[in-house]
């Protein structure tokens, strides 16, 4: 699923749909690595069985409680992100804020 802000929420399924025959085909012809842009354990996780390398997930683990244990079990690299909100809310001003950006996401990376 895009997670551009504004962006709909897609299903798990039509999501899987979109990318694992992708990830399958790249996986065929080349060994780069492959890293699955997602904030839902199961798609992570098919994603990997499919060939993918790393997880990035915009929420930092916090969007789906499977996707840290998940990463732990299959023992594959993960990319936390930082946001606020989801992709549709992330922009509002109270998601905006920082008194001091740094500082601000470090401690919440950090707290969770």
């Amino acid at each position: 699923e895009s997670t551009r802000p504004g962006s709909t929420e897609v299903l798990v399924e039509e999501e899987m749909r979109r990318v694992l025959p992708v990830i399958k085909g790249i996986r065929q012809v080349s060994d780069i690595p492959i890293s699955i842009d997602t904030r839902h354990s199961t798609v992570a996780h098919a994603a990997i069985q499919a060939g993918a390398d790393i997880i990035n997930d915009i929420s930092g683990g916090t969007f789906d409680p499977q996707m840290l244990p998940l990463t732990s079990t299959l023992n594959v690299p993960i990319i936390l992100m930082h946001s606020r909100g989801t992709p549709q809310t992330m922009t509002q001003s109270k998601y905006t804020t920082y008194k001091d950006v740094v500082q601000d996401v470090a401690k919440e990376l950090w707290d969770r």
